[in-house]
């Protein structure tokens, strides 16, 4: 059963991120408002974009926009091209899958997509 959720996460994080992908591949700015309305599915939890430096271009909290993302395992994601998903704790104890989607900026830069679902 557990399995079963977790593909079901799986599909869900993948779809979204895909969605994301296709619209900033389509337009040379980040649309946020158009962003927000794929993610403003109730399972997010929240949403980012990044590249190599760390720096929040995109976030669900626009607050954090422009923050750098404290993560060690930051250029490992981004070297490996991988779309990696795993099952973490949020800061309020809730468990939540957080689903890291790798793509390629317009201009061939590296991005990650981080997408989490509760």
């Amino acid at each position: 059963m557990k399995s079963l959720a977790l593909q079901s996460l799986y599909a869900t994080a993948f779809s979204l991120s895909s969605s994301a992908e296709g619209l900033l591949r389509e337009q040379s700015r980040i649309s946020e408002r158009e962003l927000r309305e794929i993610l403003a599915d109730r399972v997010v939890a929240y949403a980012l974009i990044t590249g190599k430096d760390g720096v929040i271009q995109f976030h669900t909290n626009p607050g954090l926009i422009g923050k750098s993302l404290e993560d060690p395992m930051l250029e490992k994601l981004l070297v490996s091209e991988k779309n990696v998903g795993r099952m973490i704790t949020l800061q309020t104890g809730q468990s939540a899958y957080e689903y890291n989607y790798f793509f390629l900026n317009q201009d061939g830069t590296p991005r990650l997509f981080r997408l989490v679902l509760h």
